[in-house]
């Protein structure tokens, strides 16, 4: 189960694949990792690729929020450079005017960037990996005079750190059930909304039920269990994800929608 992000993916490839092992993750969104050729039937993941979710994300930003002007910033990473250059491709084809820039995952101080921003600016998005740097990111436009702008977070800031900026910021999260009876007793045994590892716990289920069924025999190869991965078939009713769950010949979600949530009381709620 796992690697966790796309740049883990990317370096582990080779040792896993040489391997003979099947790995899914469930929280690689970068596009290309599906997509060159590199992993076809040995890499799955449980979340949608950025593709898709820049597509929610450009699309709500023009058809619901009808804004005009965004700066983004990515944190020098292969998957906010990723998620970033699709979206600014996106929006600059909308007719939206598009400023772009980055920062490291070390910095701490954003002022300069800050204040590189245009005052008119509606909106800036920050599709990052680190909520404490979002959120600190937030508190210092509010201290530079920008705090009306908008704030907008990618899969990676979809936590209360990020949420607690005020109703001002929005985000993008892959699809989970919130009525599934896993989610209700995790909120309430962990006091949490922080749902960020659900779709690894269906990356979970998919490795186990390959394994399982790969096993019926009792024994199973690694060629079976990756045969068993491509044949995996979670049925709505018993999803996580609130969908049903198979993979395509790449080893992505054959249905694979992106959510979009505003902060309301310091809580990301479902708004599209």
């Amino acid at each position: 189960v796992g690697p966790a992000g796309s740049n883990e993916v990317k370096a582990t490839t080779g040792a896993l694949k040489g391997a003979g092992l099947g790995f899914v993750s469930g929280s690689a969104t970068n596009t290309t990792i599906t997509t060159d050729g590199t992993r076809k039937g040995y890499f799955f993941r449980t979340v949608p690729p950025d593709s898709a979710q820049s597509k929610t994300v450009s699309g709500y930003i023009v058809s619901k929020l009808k804004l005009k002007r965004v700066y983004i910033v990515d944190d020098q990473e292969a998957y906010s450079i990723g998620l970033a250059d699709e979206v600014q491709g996106q929006l600059k084809a909308k007719g939206v005017s598009v400023s772009r820039d980055g920062v490291s995952q070390q910095q701490s101080d954003f002022s300069a960037i800050i204040n590189k921003i245009p005052r008119n600016t509606q909106l800036v998005y920050l599709p990052w990996q680190l909520p404490p740097k979002g959120k600190a990111f937030g508190q210092q436009m509010k201290s530079l005079g920008r705090g009306n702008i908008k704030l907008m977070g990618s899969d990676g800031l979809f936590d209360p750190l990020f949420s607690s900026l005020g109703s001002n910021v929005y985000d993008s999260f892959f699809p989970v059930n919130p009525a599934d009876a896993r989610v209700k007793a995790f909120k309430k045994t962990h006091k949490s909304t922080e749902l960020f590892g659900a779709p690894s716990y269906v990356a979970t289920q998919v490795v186990a039920g390959a394994i399982d069924r790969a096993c019926k025999d009792g024994k199973a190869s690694r060629a079976e269990v990756r045969a068993q991965l491509k044949k995996t078939n979670i049925p709505v009713k018993t999803s996580l994800l609130g969908l049903p769950l198979k993979f395509d010949g790449n080893g992505d979600m054959v249905k694979r929608p992106f959510g979009m949530y505003q902060s309301k009381n310091g809580v990301f709620v479902r708004i599209a």
